[in-house]
């Protein structure tokens, strides 16, 4: 049976909430590797997270909220490092993100595949921000590269521009990503930072061409885009009371993943292969469960029956 494996960073989000006495921040699990682990969990998928975990207060609930939420953490690392955190922005209504990770676990990460045995239509998802700082952001590109040829790789490049510091030396690694991967997903607004003036058709397009499997392109309320070099889709966004964004592109990207699990996709060219009916699903099911959990606070991805019977009831709630 084919798993998913997620490599990245996990950290401690803490997310404004109203108090009598003012603002105040409650600490949630985040981190967007963690949160597509989780998502894919809910959605029903073996979801396996290889990303380090640090042995402190943080790390232990970190480590538990993924248990509480069915992702496998056996081939998980531990690390006497402390754990990043986040403070979470929402006055503008969209996340920004103030990020303390100076020497934590997930900057110094160095996975490896001990331990995994890989199966036909395994996936190895990657991205966000452990892809910025050496030298965790080099020892998951050697990793993800040296699995690419045995496990179908997920990139979601997930930029957080404010931690950028030398884009030159970002950039390479996200270029090398989009050439090795199986499956693409971006949204609109990291594809404006990435390519300034190219299409969400246009992207899509040239990497499909250049053997990318599967490119999908987010727009929040818009929607999203899929293409592959035999199908395309194009689904709008459910309509919501939106209670914060955090984790919907997580969301989407582990339901997708899950997605491609259940209908059984072996590798690459099973992925090309699919079709505008096939493509249609997947996005439908990934933008409902994004959807759901915009309902909520923080990441908190639905589970996958609850995503099926809101798409056969037409609403959410």
């Amino acid at each position: 049976m084919a798993r998913i494996f997620v490599c990245g960073e996990a950290i401690m989000d803490f997310v404004p909430v109203g108090t009598a006495a003012g603002e105040a921040f409650l600490p949630l699990p985040g981190g967007s590797p963690m949160n597509t682990a989780k998502a894919a969990a809910c959605a029903g998928a073996e979801s396996h997270f290889l990303g380090a975990i640090s042995r402190d207060l943080f790390g232990e609930r970190l480590l538990a909220d993924m248990v509480a939420h069915g992702v496998r953490t056996g081939l998980t690392p531990r690390s006497d490092l402390p754990s990043t955190l986040a403070f979470v922005d929402m006055s503008t209504g969209e996340p920004r993100y103030a990020f303390y990770d100076r020497d934590s676990a997930a900057v110094n990460m160095a996975p490896t595949a001990d331990g995994i045995d890989p199966q036909p239509g395994d996936i190895l998802a990657v991205g966000s921000i452990s892809l910025i700082p050496e030298p965790g952001a080099g020892n998951i590109l050697r990793f993800a590269l040296g699995q690419a040829d045995s496990q179908m790789l997920a990139f979601d490049p997930n930029v957080r521009a404010n931690m950028i510091t030398d884009r030159a030396a970002w950039e390479p690694r996200v270029e090398a990503l989009f050439a090795a991967a199986s499956i693409v997903k971006i949204s609109s607004e990291d594809l404006d930072y990435l390519r300034p003036g190219q299409s969400r058709e246009d992207f899509a397009a040239e990497l499909t061409g250049k053997g990318v499997g599967l490119v999908v392109v987010t727009g929040g309320s818009e929607g999203a885009l899929g293409l592959t070099r035999a199908g395309r889709a194009q689904v709008m966004a459910p309509k919501i009371a939106v209670a914060d964004t955090v984790g919907a592109g997580d969301t989407f990207m582990g339901n997708l993943l899950a997605g491609i699990l259940e209908i059984g996709c072996p590798g690459k060219a099973a992925l090309s292969g699919l079709g505008d009916a096939a493509l249609e699903t997947l996005l439908t099911r990934a933008a409902w469960a994004a959807a759901i959990n915009c309902t909520r606070t923080g990441c908190n991805p639905p589970q996958r029956q609850e995503v099926l019977d809101a798409i056969a009831a037409g609403k959410i709630g």
